[in-house]
């Protein structure tokens, strides 16, 4: 047992897990035997090729096939097997996790550092703005097999810091069935409901398989609906020298994810509590694909790969908004400001905060008016009053508990006050995105020198173009924290005025609405080849040149505007000696980069921090993130009557330039940076086999992500009597120093499970994650307390109804563990009362997700 995990689970909780472990057996299927390296072929670049066997591959190599009989997302089945793969769940959605692989970042977050390269049969789904993965777009249903490629790599092009992800999806000749349909439900409201189709010709040539799926769950925190729907369809054309597929797939999905909450909120009223809400956003996506291989002859082969994709994304969230009301003889006004200064600003009539909701401006010599365009008077009568405001804000009544207030002289301000009004906002955004893109290379295998070569040589090419549009529209917070919309837009001070005589303007505030529009093209140019310098002695040399450009053009004005060009040609070479079928020995070097994105672009400037992803401003410009990756590593397996199969690695790895959302003094907002060097020292070490009836697996992580370079960033105050540290006013930052930890990587994790068939219609079968302490985001100086390590069970079962029939059950947390995947320093500006134990600070967590039971029915024919 490693000596860490005391300091970070308690003991008898660990006790409890290999009691567990001990009696209760695990979950037998077939196709989650422990995978053995020499039964798969490995994608050595994006397009689809020949391929080469994993056994021949000097890297780190997980190929996991899809887990679709029990209706696990993409997520949990790669988090459950992979032990560097850890999860922060921000939004506690199960399509908006932050997936860390070696600690680089695959995130559906706008403004996160996104660090691994994602591929769908070939084609690029990391999204053209912010390099995003929206998880709900992808169809999961119809992957076929996921290869996990961990390591900086050269071939698979911009992003692969931490190597990539490569999915393989189906069609009617790797789907094994004509037609199946799987029904399943559960805690928290769920549904899931998987229907597939496959067919192949009388010939033998053409095969066409088509599925869809709806998934749907209240969400096990409040307010946390979720809905996805998709569908995926692939017509397949093969003769004896061309395969060829085109595949439709489509998406529409509607997510709330409520994000972290303060510690004592949680403790106060239970994990599933949120802190601020609706947090939503509807995804629209469509893209269709086509795949060709066409064998000349048996040597040279050539791939080729084009897609065209369309995007939709609309975000909502609700928060709380820094405006009041003052007041000028009678007339009432809403601004940020304090009310000296908001009747100073009411004197200009081009100080302009506010637009109505036609879009019509709302100027500040004008009152605030009722929905018949009334103006609020002094005088007016509190009952009309509270009729227009009650219409307005959409609620049925106001109580009035204030004798005091004079149903004739009742001000805005009196009535507000009298019914706890508070304001809030709702920032709003919405992406719409088209692109288009190509892949060709070529495939040569021959002897050379009476050994065995290959080289693989191509180009790709991909071009979209973005509108982004956000705001801020003002609203009413509810007593659950929620918001209500008032149908006011927010907008600059001074923005119109500028507009209009110079056509640009100064973002003077970080709810400035924005409508950018970027364009931007990828080109990349790569090669990768084998030699078999002996037999049991393989060479690899490889590289990749990327450009890419990124056009920025503000529709509001000029600030924006900007056109940056990054390029870098990355070498990759390895070595790999085979000396038994129990003992491969293996070095490899690679160099990866990442271009800054267009969020990252427009938001880099120290002296005017923004809130994302809401607000884009002129900024300086950033470097790319340059990656250096050394890995040496060994493994092994074992064919015979008890199969079994072994690995172990180190690798370090360093970026140069590496681009971070540094804090700002104001907590919550902040900028994007090069801050220098970041490193990632780290091992990992597994096994997994069959034993009779009895198949297992056993994986462990360490990684050290660490600072490089000192900068500034939020720490924590003077310790409290609890000898905890607290944010305070005037400590908001301090530097981040050498050797001082990345936030959100756990340092160690675990994953171990055992699977047993009892027979062959019945199994059952638990599994163990455990990962250790992270710091929280926006603590980059590690002076605030850790998030606590954790460590959960999940239960499986399965039974074979019959040939054709399967009833799966899935338990998860079976003991109801309370633990954190996240946590981030922000500020607590919404007001709560009435809670016990609440204390306002500035440590907001992710909690995990309680105890959760699935069941699942699948007919296959």
């Amino acid at each position: 047992m490693p000596s860490f995990l005391p300091h970070f689970i308690p003991v008898s909780r660990i006790l409890l897990l290999l009691c567990a472990f001990s009696v209760i057996p695990v979950r037998a299927q077939a196709e989650d035997a422990a995978p053995l390296p020499d039964i798969y072929v490995i994608a050595p670049t994006p397009v689809a090729g020949s391929g080469l066997p994993l056994e021949e591959t000097a890297r780190s190599v997980h190929v996991i096939p899809a887990d679709s009989d029990s209706g696990n997302n993409l997520v949990d089945t790669i988090h459950a097997r992979i032990s560097s793969l850890t999860i922060n769940d921000v939004q506690n959605n199960p399509y908006q996790k932050d997936v860390q692989l070696r600690g680089f970042t695959a995130s559906p977050l706008l403004g996160s550092p996104q660090g691994l390269a994602f591929y769908q049969n070939g084609t690029r789904i990391n999204e053209i703005f912010g390099d995003v993965i929206q998880w709900d777009n992808i169809p999961e249903f119809a992957v076929h097999s996921l290869q996990v490629l961990p390591g900086g790599d050269a071939v698979f092009g911009l992003n692969a810091l931490g190597g990539a992800l490569v999915m393989t999806m189906k069609n009617a000749f790797n789907y094994p069935h004509t037609y199946s349909f799987s029904a399943g439900g559960g805690s928290f409201g769920q549904t899931h409901n998987v229907a597939e189709y496959a067919r192949i010709s009388s010939d033998k040539k053409w095969g066409v398989y088509a599925g869809g799926t709806y998934f749907q769950e209240d969400g096990w925190r409040d307010f946390s609906p979720t809905e996805v729907t998709q569908g995926y369809v692939d017509l397949t054309h093969r003769t004896d020298r061309l395969q060829w597929s085109g595949n439709l797939s489509w998406n529409r999905s509607e997510l709330v994810g409520n994000g972290p909450a303060p510690e004592s909120l949680l403790m106060g009223l239970g994990r599933s509590a949120v802190y601020t809400h609706p947090d939503r956003t509807e995804n629209d996506m469509i893209m269709f694909s086509s795949q060709a291989n066409y064998q000349a002859n048996n040597k040279l082969s050539f791939q080729v790969n084009a897609h065209y994709r369309q995007r939709q994304r609309d975000t909502l969230n609700g928060d709380e908004y820094e405006a009041g009301i003052c007041e000028d003889g009678g007339n009432y006004y809403l601004s940020a400001e304090e009310e000296e200064e908001c009747l100073e600003a009411a004197e200009d009539e081009d100080d302009n905060p506010l637009n109505d909701e036609n879009g019509n401006q709302v100027m500040l010599d004008s009152r605030l008016r009722d929905g018949n365009n009334n103006v609020f008077e002094v005088g007016t009568d509190l009952d009309s009053l509270r009729e227009a405001l009650e219409d307005r804000l959409g609620v049925d009544e106001f109580e009035s508990g204030d004798d005091e207030v004079d149903t004739d002289t009742a001000t805005i301000e009196q009535i507000i006050d009298d019914t706890e009004f508070v304001i809030g906002a709702l920032n709003t955004s919405t992406t719409e995105s088209d692109d288009i893109g190509f892949s060709a290379q070529a495939t040569y295998e021959d002897r050379f020198g009476g050994r065995d070569f290959s080289v693989i040589g191509g180009i790709s090419f991909d071009r979209g173009t973005v509108d982004y549009i956000s705001g801020t529209t003002l609203g009413r917070l509810t007593s659950t924290r929620g918001v209500d919309s008032l149908n006011f837009n927010v907008v600059t001070a001074g923005q119109e005025a500028e507009e209009e005589e110079e056509d640009e303007y100064e973002a003077e505030d970080e709810d400035v609405p924005t409508q950018l529009e970027a364009t931007q093209s990828h080109f990349g140019a790569f090669f990768t080849s084998n030699y078999h310098i002996r037999e049991d002695l393989i060479a690899n040399l490889n590289g990749r040149f990327n450009m890419a450009d990124v056009e920025l053009k503000d529709k509001r004005g000029t600030a924006l505007n900007g056109d940056h060009s990054f390029s870098r040609f990355n070498p990759g070479a390895s070595i790999l000696w085979r000396y038994d079928p129990l003992l491969s020995l293996y070095g490899r070097y690679a160099e990866s980069n990442r271009a800054p994105t267009a969020a990252e672009l427009t938001c880099a400037d120290p002296d005017a921090p923004c809130r994302l992803p809401n607000a884009f401003l002129a900024d300086p410009p950033l470097e790319q993130v340059e990656n250096r990756t050394f890995e040496v590593g060994m493994r092994g397996s074992y064919r015979g009557k008890n199969p079994w199969s072994w690995y172990a690695n180190a690798y370090h790895s360093t970026n140069r330039n590496d681009i971070i959302f540094v804090a700002a003094d104001i907590i919550g907002t902040g900028y994007f940076d090069n801050v220098g060097r970041t490193r990632r020292i780290g091992g990992e070490i597994g096994i997994q086999g069959r034993f009779g009836a009895v198949d297992y697996y056993a994986h462990y992580s360490h990684i050290r992500a660490q600072f490089r370079t000192s900068f500034t960033s939020p720490c924590g105050g003077d310790d409290d009597d609890d000898g905890d540290a607290e944010m305070d006013d005037d400590a908001r930052t301090c530097a981040a120093s050498k050797n001082d930890y990345l936030p959100s990587i756990p340092r160690n994790s675990i994953k171990a499970g055992f699977m047993v068939n009892f027979s062959p219609k019945f199994a059952v079968g638990m599994e163990s994650q455990i990962a250790s302490s992270q710091y929280l985001r926006g603590d980059e100086a590690n002076e605030l307390p850790a998030i606590k390590g954790h460590g959960i069970l999940n239960m499986k079962a399965r039974y074979a109804i019959s040939k054709s029939v399967l009833l799966t059950l899935d338990i998860r947390n079976l003991l109801d563990i309370e633990y954190q995947t996240f946590g981030i320093v922000a500020e607590p500006e919404v007001p709560i009362e009435g809670i016990d134990g609440y204390e306002e600070d500035n440590r907001f967590v992710g909690p995990g997700a309680p105890l959760s039971v699935f069941v699942r029915l699948k007919a296959m024919f």
